[in-house]
């Protein structure tokens, strides 16, 4: 006899009442915010991959982007098919990088469009800016790098293409693959991007037992090889990463659920001579709580430290934002308005008056 699945607070989309209004404001945000996008992925990359870039830009900040994960670990599920879900983060944290002195302030948004066959396209960006003092004690960096620029700059862009291979609700259990590509629009001086294009493989687990949900993630991180110099032969490199994350998520009343998170990576490239082993192994530990808020939306607060590593805020607080998907614009075709509501006369009623403005 198998264990009935304990179910936990899901960002599933509520019943209500359907709006003509929302359905046509969300198809003509979409039918522009995609080749937007794009265009802007191509544009900035190509500007900001002719630059040097050779400072090491830590990633254990990201946010998790699937539905019904963690604040930084993702879970296992994806968008029902031509549904669609996003979220926001507002991040501060303290030690940016190899600079233990400076401070950060990051915004993260993103959303995920759902597919047949359980599949899901997910995209995302951030602002990063960089605050206090950003130099990196006792480094001599190479000739062409220069120490990080304070400052506000645009973060990589980020595409995802996410597959739920077991479904969680159904066995209890579920499996997801999935893959992060990221395009050089952030500036590397200011420790807002790679420099580079980088991709993230990784799998994603999920078991519910006793009410809660264990939620473990694990990749490789593969991006640009980058390096900073200390005086007498020693140097700090980051190049490829085996990346961990795992976190357990446990409700409450009222659809409250509390997390216990944490994540680190262990660096694929041997440490070079003068750095301590632990540097290439950054360690972070945080706990976190979200509730409803409204009708489709939760809220959520994490806060926690980095044990270890050169490379990892020793201090970070996040305030999050989730949005259950919701399938009601997306049951029309994004470029195709014949079904869409009509007025009186006839013609497409004109919420926002955008068709009669002069």
């Amino acid at each position: 006899m198998q264990p009935t699945p304990h179910k936990l607070p899901e960002l599933r989309n509520i019943p209500r009442e359907p709006s003509a209004r929302r359905e046509v404001t969300a198809l003509r945000t979409w039918r522009w915010w995609l080749p937007a996008t794009l265009w802007t992925l191509l544009w900035c990359g190509a500007a900001h991959s002719e630059r040097p870039s050779p400072l090491p830009v830590p990633q254990l900040h990201a946010p998790a982007v699937t539905l019904n994960g963690g604040f930084f670990v993702e879970g296992t599920e994806t968008a029902q098919p031509f549904s669609h879900h996003g979220g926001a983060a507002i991040s501060f944290g303290h030690g940016a990088g190899l600079a233990s002195g400076a401070a950060f302030f990051r915004l993260d948004g993103y959303v995920g469009l759902g597919l047949p066959g359980r599949l899901e396209l997910n995209l995302g960006g951030s602002l990063f800016g960089l605050v206090g003092d950003g130099r990196i004690s006792g480094a001599v960096f190479p000739f062409e790098a220069t120490p990080p620029q304070l400052g506000v700059s645009p973060g990589d862009l980020r595409v995802s293409l996410l597959w739920a291979v077991v479904d969680v609700a159904q066995k209890g259990w579920g499996v997801l693959l999935g893959a992060h590509l990221w395009g050089p629009t952030g500036a590397n001086q200011r420790l807002a991007g790679e420099g580079d294009f980088s991709a993230l493989p990784f799998g994603a687990f999920a078991l519910e037992v006793f009410g809660m949900r264990l939620l473990l993630n694990t990749g490789v991180h593969l991006r640009p090889q980058q390096e900073v110099h200390w005086g007498h032969g020693g140097r700090f490199v980051q190049h490829r990463d085996w990346v961990w994350k795992a976190a357990l998520r446990l409700p409450r009343a009222e659809s409250v659920a509390w997390s216990v998170e944490a994540q680190g990576a262990v660096a694929l490239l041997r440490t070079p001579a003068g750095m301590r082993a632990a540097d290439g192994r950054p360690v972070w530990l945080g706990g976190g709580v979200d509730f409803p808020f409204a009708t489709r939306d939760r809220l959520g607060v994490v806060a926690g430290a980095g044990l270890s590593g050169a490379a990892v805020p020793a201090f970070l607080i996040q305030l999050r934002w989730f949005r259950a998907e919701s399938r009601s614009a997306w049951q029309h075709d994004l470029f195709d308005f014949s079904d869409m509501p009509q007025a009186a006369g006839g013609d497409f009623a004109d919420f926002d008056g955008w068709e009669t403005a002069p």
